[in-house]
């Protein structure tokens, strides 16, 4: 479930490879108000955590958000999932991890996964979310060649085998 580092197919690699691949853990601490009665973290929760990481991979990136409405780009999620593999519980110190894996001018992929690293290596969970580029008004559309986003993302390699669902 895991990058293999297995040679990549061009045509699901960024237009122009970079030089680094791009990953980012960002630590989560469970809340009580996210398990139910038995202490366990409600598998909606993980989507939540998946944003954060995503969010925090496009800043690491030099890319806000924030930005990108201010120019009428916007990142809806047009296809997301998950595995669960093993229980997040209250007040765990987790560690999701996101990459890049795939980029087109049209929709970007980001793969997760989720693990509890101060008491095992063990993954909890994975994930990937799909992002299509619209305008404002929810039109799907293209990023220009010469948007900071895409330029950004041309210095990044994708990494299309981080998440499998295989």
């Amino acid at each position: 479930m895991r990058y293999t580092g297995k040679q990549q197919d061009p045509a699901r690699q960024c237009t122009a490879p970079g030089t680094l691949h791009m990953i980012l853990d960002v630590p989560i601490r469970v809340r009580y108000a996210e398990t139910d009665a038995m202490g366990v973290a409600y598998h909606g929760h993980y989507f939540t955590w998946f944003e954060v990481a995503r969010v925090e991979l496009m800043r690491a990136l030099g890319l806000h958000y924030r930005d990108l409405e201010t120019e009428g780009v916007y990142l809806p999620v047009v296809e997301c999932r998950a595995r669960f593999i093993a229980a997040a519980r209250y007040d765990a110190s987790l560690q999701v991890r996101t990459a890049l894996m795939a980029a087109s001018r049209a929709k970007i992929v980001f793969g997760y996964e989720v693990r509890e690293p101060e008491t095992s290596p063990t993954l909890l969970a994975c994930g990937q979310t799909t992002h299509a580029f619209t305008t404002r008004q929810g039109k799907a559309t293209r990023l220009p060649a010469t948007h900071p986003l895409w330029q950004g993302m041309g210095q990044v390699d994708c990494m299309p085998e981080f998440v499998s669902f295989a």
